[in-house]
């Protein structure tokens, strides 16, 4: 009976620590009454009166669909942290269990009645706190939560699983939860030893794979940033061709303005008012081409709007632009050029795709207020029914066509828009900002709310 009601109370205690693990691992706060609810139903999980590696393999399910209810993280992410948490308590159960075999045989003589239970309790404690100590290792191997982080994902799962597999085995088809010994049992340090060396080195594979996953995920990252450094790049050196040639034209008509003042000043000696007029509206004209038609005080934005709006004049779409930025403005103008270079590439794609005679507009504004940036890219979109779609959702690609039927979608030529998206929900999470997308009559829109830093910092 003592037995029973301390295999349950460990056991709740187990599942307990696992996915307060888990959470530390995710880094993000949970519910206390969901999560509490998933802890019954990890208890209920290894409780079930199945074969040992089912009821691992149950319990996992359990605690990735834990992290994806209560802690709201990506399922992919889920299944790699629930692998490790597990893989780590299996572990460490399995270490204990090893030497708790080896040590057996010598205390039991000494006190037979006692031994057991002294191995069972002082097994317990080890196991649970030498996993502790495990998971704070492994956190710190993380460190700090990336957004490149699921590239790296499957470069460290498959060998996690293995060692999961690996340790399940041992633990439970070597030794499983009752340690039997005689009188004339001895330690068998050859065997038990081996198997205990494996163990240790599993954990120490984890840790090292879990480090490993961490630097493969800063080099995504890494690369992910040199890509933006070379759009930018890429804008600022367009900026400075524009730049050169505004230059060159300015410095010919002032060149040549004596030239032009002398024909005005002629025709109105002549009486001739209204030829005078015209030349003069020709020269503003020319003087209108030399101005930069994009001032928003970055040079880099100022060439990306002026190579959008020429790309939209190509494609027969009418480009309506006006950005306004706070002065100063501590946004990283990389992922400014992130966040409008997708969202007006988007929004010219689908421009681009609207039947022949159809109205074909893309409006960029913004608005500062306070601490806040509110980007909106509007285009022209085939009449659907009003809907919303905000950062938590999915939202990959939107599509609607010509006719609707029963269930209000529509046939036809097929228009998508939502390449980059993520791409500008990663941008905007670096300031704790949020994404909207507004489907209306005619018009898509996509909102772009920014928290503007006090100060200017270097983003991960």
């Amino acid at each position: 009976m003592i037995e029973g009601i301390y295999a349950c109370c460990t056991g709740i205690l187990e599942v307990a620590i696992q996915f307060l693990a888990f959470g530390k691992l995710v880094g993000k706060k949970a519910a206390p009454l969901k999560l509490l609810c998933f802890i019954g139903f990890g208890c209920i999980a290894v409780g079930l009166p199945i074969f040992a590696t089912l009821k691992v393999f149950f319990f996992l399910v359990v605690l990735i669909a834990g992290g994806v209810v209560v802690w709201e993280t990506d399922y992919k992410r889920a299944v790699l942290h629930g692998v490790v948490t597990v893989a780590i308590m299996q572990l460490c159960f399995g270490i204990v269990n090893s030497v708790s075999t080896m040590l057996a045989p010598y205390l039991y003589p000494l006190a037979p009645a006692l031994s057991g239970r002294v191995l069972m309790v002082g097994g317990t404690v080890a196991a649970l706190g030498l996993s502790c100590l495990c998971y704070a290792a492994v956190c710190k191997c993380l460190g700090q939560e990336t957004a490149d982080e699921k590239q790296s994902l499957l470069a460290v799962l498959a060998p996690l699983l293995m060692v999961l597999i690996a340790s399940g085995y041992i633990d439970h088809a070597i030794y499983g939860n009752v340690v039997t010994v005689d009188d004339n049992a001895r330690a068998d340090f050859l065997g038990d030893g081996s198997i205990l060396l494996v163990q240790a080195v599993g954990i120490i594979s984890v840790l090292c794979m879990m480090h490993a996953y961490r630097k493969l995920a800063a080099g995504a990252c890494l690369d992910a940033r040199l890509a933006m450094l070379a759009q930018k790049a890429h804008f600022q050196k367009r900026y400075v061709m524009q730049a050169e040639a505004h230059c060159d034209s300015t410095r010919a008509l002032r060149h040549d303005i004596k030239n032009h003042l002398s024909v005005v000043r002629g025709l109105l000696k002549k009486g001739d008012v209204g030829r005078a007029e015209s030349y003069l509206g020709k020269m503003d004209e020319a003087a209108a081409h030399m101005a930069f038609p994009f001032q928003t005080g970055s040079p880099a934005l100022d060439a990306l709007l002026e190579d959008k709006s020429a790309l939209a004049g190509r494609r027969g779409i009418v480009f309506e632009g006006a950005l306004k930025l706070p002065s100063p403005c501590f946004v990283d103008e990389m992922d400014l050029v992130t966040i409008l270079a997708n969202a007006l590439d988007n929004a010219i794609d689908a421009c681009g795709k609207l039947p022949a005679g159809a109205e074909r507009v893309v409006r960029l504004s913004s608005r500062v207020q306070g601490e806040l940036l509110w980007l909106e890219v509007e285009n022209s979109w085939p009449e659907v029914e009003n809907s919303i779609c905000q950062e938590g959702n999915e939202w990959s690609e939107w599509q609607a066509c010509g006719e609707s039927d029963e269930r209000g979608k529509r046939h036809g030529r097929c228009i998508r828009q939502g390449t980059g998206l993520s791409n500008i929900k990663a941008a905007a999470g670096r300031y704790g900002g949020r994404v909207e997308i507004r489907v209306t009559d005619r018009v898509f829109c996509l909102n772009v709310l920014l928290f503007i830093p006090r100060q200017r910092s270097s983003t991960s």
